[in-house]
């Protein structure tokens, strides 16, 4: 289940903007409760295409096996007029966004793909909350997220070295000492599908892979050195000025389920992103959210000062936490 709870204002143009800490409908002027579903696509290419007439199934009571590479007309019909949604939380990676490096212009292909999908959604009224999703940090700690060029840049020294302190696999594999197993496609883009460690970890309680330590260095160069933040913050100031002219994209989710444990410096962090979005667009909501699923009864806990007048004053953020509880 997933939750948004706004904080402050906002007015704008788009089909959903937040006005006087409420979800408003621009068409209709009237608060909107946005219900939804999730559409991530965790590899290449990113985003789902547009075509094709049938719909994204794989339910086990509907029998079918679709592969779900696609959000079409027939899906937005699907979740709009059948299941009565009017909501989509779409996973943009960064590792599909700017595979290229810092400061590169964000791939020409996947940002077609990306407006395609929101002229679809904007046509048949459902709006969009583009979701910065990691799960495991990135491709270089066997999932995805930050790009592998990011990854070499906060760890420059553990590319493809065995993740610790994961435990060996029952075949005695992928342990601390096993540096072939882990090595396999060290730097890869695709690390995370063609390496055996990777994929045998994947099958089980792959969740442990975001508190090893090469994952954690990544988030701590990620939040709290001034060039991982700054990357991370022109990427959302990218990804904002791409979707400006596209009424159903409603906001950011600056991450999905961050594995951070260093709270002051995500929330200087969400600020950042949130300057970068506000230098290109006045109406985008933008979000904070605290470690993994929580919503936490932390308040101003360990914030700076300053992050707590800002997150007081700042208008169309929310707080997105998410809850399996």
């Amino acid at each position: 289940m997933f939750w948004c709870v706004v904080l402050a204002t906002t007015a704008a143009r788009r089909d959903v903007v937040v006005v006087n800490d409420t979800f408003v409908n621009t068409s209709t002027g009237k608060p909107v409760l946005l219900v939804g579903a999730n559409v991530v696509m965790k590899g290449p290419p990113w985003i789902p295409a547009v075509s094709g007439d049938a719909i994204c199934d794989t339910a086990p009571s509907s029998g079918a096996n679709t592969s779900c590479a696609t959000f079409n007309a027939a899906d937005a019909r699907n979740l709009k007029h059948r299941l009565g949604y009017n909501f989509i939380r779409l996973g943009v990676v960064w590792a599909g966004a700017q595979p290229n490096g810092a400061g590169t212009p964000l791939d020409a292909a996947w940002l077609a793909r990306l407006g395609a999908l929101l002229d679809l959604a904007h046509a048949h009224g459902i709006a969009v909350l583009l979701d910065l999703h990691q799960d495991a940090v990135g491709t270089a700690t066997c999932g995805e997220g930050v790009p592998q060029w990011f990854s070499a840049q906060a760890t420059p020294g553990l590319i493809g070295k065995p993740l610790w302190p994961l435990p060996a696999q029952p075949d005695g594999s992928c342990g601390a000492n096993d540096t072939a197993g882990w090595g396999e496609y060290g730097g890869d883009s695709q690390y995370n599908i063609k390496n055996r460690c990777c994929r045998l970890t994947n099958q089980g309680s792959w969740g442990r892979l975001g508190y090893t330590v090469q994952a954690q260095e990544t988030m701590l160069h990620l939040f709290a050195s001034a060039k991982g933040r700054a990357a991370f913050a022109a990427f959302a100031g990218a990804l904002a000025e791409a979707v400006e002219k596209h009424p159903a994209a409603m906001g950011l989710e600056l991450m999905n389920e961050p594995p951070a444990i260093f709270r002051r410096e995500m929330y200087l962090t969400w600020q950042a992103c949130y300057d970068a979005v506000r230098a290109v667009s006045t109406d985008l909501a933008v979000s904070v959210q605290d470690t993994s699923q929580a919503a936490l009864p932390l308040g101003d806990l360990d914030l700076a000062a300053a992050t707590v007048e800002w997150l007081k004053g700042a208008s169309g953020i929310f707080y997105a936490f998410h809850w399996y509880g």
